[in-house]
């Protein structure tokens, strides 16, 4: 009977050891699987913002070619300005010239 007592004192202390073992582990895993939701719900977060930034990115890079090449039509508009006022110019100081020209011959006509 003492045996028997011992015996069972024993597989009460081993259950018992193995109820808070398994308590442990279930505990464990809850908080596991808790921290892989947070992590999950982060990281799709993160790729969320990820992916709009890489649309900024694009949208900016756009931005900046089409500005880019409106700077340089209004460097080319720019210097055709530059030219015709230049074309102008010689054709005033032409017309300038020929006026004086004309006066000089009427002033000794007179």
């Amino acid at each position: 009977k003492e045996a028997m007592d011992k015996m069972m004192a024993e597989l009460k202390q081993q259950q018992k050891q193995e109820y808070e073992k398994w308590e442990f582990c279930k505990k464990e895993i809850d908080q596991t699987e808790d921290s892989i939701k947070v992590e999950t719900h982060t990281k799709e977060d993160l790729d969320e913002k990820h992916a709009d930034l890489v649309n900024t990115i694009d949208a900016l890079q756009r931005d900046i070619a089409a500005l880019q090449e409106e700077e340089h039509q209004m460097m080319v508009a720019l210097k055709q300005a530059g030219e015709n006022r230049k074309a102008e110019n010689a054709l005033y100081q032409t017309s300038i010239s020929d006026q004086r020209a004309t006066i000089n011959i009427l002033n000794k006509a007179l």
